[in-house]
């Protein structure tokens, strides 16, 4: 099916889909102002510190993730049997809501361990992935995607992001709607001190806009520069306006993770776009 899409509808398609992994990077572990408003019980305290270490490390986050990060997305149209979302396999959906509607990764206290997630708790920590850094929301279950609660973290951390209307203030819709308009991919507001901050920032398809930018970037890069790596003298024109000190003879426009690279025969990899997490 991909292999008749457009290339930009690839691109787009993969990076729906390696977002919701997370890159083995040391990362700095911060806390939300709010996340210790409730206590965690003493076995979750414990996970959490064990979670918490392969943040710092870089450790293999996978295990913490669901079980249907690779297979299972959700598909944002309504359908004869429900209002919201399906959930379907990779054929059918490749959306993960909270990833693409908050910015925010869900993660289990216990890893899977030889494919089986043992003594498996209802308990999800929410989390907003950085490239250095992790800040942890909140602590819920597997109802708190349609919560008030994480809409609000979300979006007071979309505020510390400064990504947010000064001093504008909205009536927006009524709270019983706002997780049916996001569960259908249309954009909606919360209000965090004073100022209005988006929530769902995606296109109608579910597609978060920082994946449709990234990908957009790619492509104009593509546009207007790949056709130089095919002759001795566009690879050294290229080379010359990139800085690029390497034969470019050979090389390999690749992903790393979501870094978009140019991999050189020595094995050097220029990276021109890097992926936000």
């Amino acid at each position: 099916m991909l292999a008749s899409k457009p290339l930009a509808d690839v691109l787009k398609h993969y990076m729906t889909w390696v977002d919701r992994l997370i890159a083995n990077r040391p990362r700095r572990v911060e806390f939300a102002p709010d996340f210790w408003k409730h206590g965690l019980p003493d076995d979750q305290l414990a996970r959490l510190a064990e979670l918490a270490q392969v943040f710092k490390t870089g450790g293999d986050l996978r295990p913490y993730l669901s079980h249907y990060v690779q297979t299972h997305g959700y598909v944002l149209r309504p359908t004869p049997r429900r209002r919201g979302p399906d959930w379907a396999d990779g054929g059918g959906g490749a959306i993960d809501f909270a990833v693409n509607m908050f910015g925010v990764h869900h993660f289990h206290f216990k890893p899977v361990m030889d494919g089986r997630r043992r003594g498996q708790s209802n308990a999800l920590l929410f989390a907003k992935v950085y490239r250095d850094s992790v800040l942890l929301l909140m602590v819920g279950d597997h109802k708190s995607f349609d919560s008030e609660a994480l809409r609000k973290r979300a979006a007071e951390a979309h505020h510390a992001d400064g990504l947010a209307v000064k001093d504008m203030v909205s009536a927006g819709p009524v709270k019983e709607d706002i997780g049916r308009m996001l569960r259908c991919g249309i954009m909606t507001t919360e209000t965090v001190n004073g100022d209005l901050v988006p929530v769902g920032i995606t296109a109608l398809d579910g597609t978060s806009l920082w994946t449709i930018r990234h990908v957009t970037n790619i492509m104009r890069l593509l546009r207007d520069h790949d056709a130089k790596l095919d002759t001795p003298a566009g690879r050294a024109e290229f080379a010359q306006l990139m800085n690029i000190s390497d034969d470019l003879e050979g090389a390999e426009w690749q992903f790393a993770h979501g870094d978009f690279c140019l991999v050189a025969r020595s094995q050097v990899a220029y990276v021109f776009f890097h992926w936000m997490r």
